[in-house]
C-alpha cells in the first residue's frame, strides 16, 4: 500500500466518521417537459458520507451555518464516484455538483471538493 492510498484511507475514515449521511445520483440523461423546461433524469442513488460546508463567494472563506444564496461544499472520499451533473440530497435538500476539485497525491484521490447549487424545483 503506498502512502498516497494509506492517505486516502485515513481521510476516508476521518469522513465517514465526523460527515453527514447523502445520497448521490449519476445524472443519466436529460429531456424538455411539456412547459420547454430542461429536467433530468438520474440513475438510483448510493449513500455515503460527505462532510458539507457552506461557501461564501465573495472571499471563497468557509464558514459555517446557512448562507442566502444556498451555495454549499461537500468533501467527500477520494474513493467515491463524484462529477459535475450528478445530485446530492443532504438533509433532504437537492443540490447539484456544478464543479469537483479532486486533491490529489501520486495520481490517487485523497478527496473531492464538490461546489454545489440547490436545485429549485
Amino acid at each position: 500500500m503506498t502512502v498516497a492510498t494509506q492517505l486516502q484511507s485515513k481521510v476516508a475514515a476521518l469522513i465517514d466518521t465526523y460527515g453527514d449521511s447523502i445520497n448521490y445520483y449519476d445524472q443519466t440523461g436529460s429531456t424538455f417537459n411539456e412547459e420547454g423546461d430542461l429536467t433530468y433524469a438520474y440513475a438510483s442513488g448510493s449513500s455515503a458520507k460527505a462532510i458539507p460546508s457552506t461557501i461564501n463567494k465573495f472571499n471563497e472563506n468557509e464558514t459555517q451555518g446557512p448562507m442566502p444564496n444556498a451555495d454549499i461544499t461537500f468533501l467527500c472520499s477520494g474513493a467515491m464516484p463524484m462529477d459535475r451533473g450528478y445530485k446530492i440530497t443532504h438533509n433532504s435538500i437537492d443540490y447539484e455538483v456544478e464543479e469537483v476539485k479532486p486533491t490529489r497525491l501520486q495520481n490517487v484521490d485523497i478527496y473531492n471538493r464538490a461546489t454545489c447549487n440547490q436545485i429549485i424545483t
